[in-house]
């Protein structure tokens, strides 16, 4: 009865250590929108002109920052970091990761 509850007590202590792992950072910066890159980074500046680029956007963010009218808007954006497949110049996967940033909330200064 022993090992099973101290089998049981492992099994849970490493899900709660996975759980706590997977939970991400939230950064807030900000800066204004400058456009979108020839690598399709969302290119924003801050207070410093200091440009901070962005990888993507999560789909619930309801800004469109392909319209044009955003261009030059100073925005609060909220964001992660997050782990991408990295790909070499034919478009193979290398094998490694690259951390970028992604958007999960943008909202106008005004």
């Amino acid at each position: 009865m022993k090992t099973i509850y101290t089998s049981a007590l492992c099994v849970l202590f490493i899900a709660v250590s996975l759980s706590f792992t997977s939970i991400q950072k939230e950064n807030k910066t900000i800066a204004t929108f400058t456009g979108i890159t020839e690598s399709d980074f969302y290119s924003f500046k801050d207070e410093k002109n200091i440009e901070i680029l962005f990888y993507d956007i999560y789909e619930d963010v309801q800004i469109d920052l392909f319209d044009d009218e955003n261009k030059g808007k100073k925005f609060t954006i909220t964001w992660v970091e997050k782990q991408i497949d990295e790909y070499d110049d034919e478009g193979e996967e290398t094998g490694d990761k690259i951390t970028v940033k992604s958007i999960t909330y943008l909202e106008v200064q005004s």
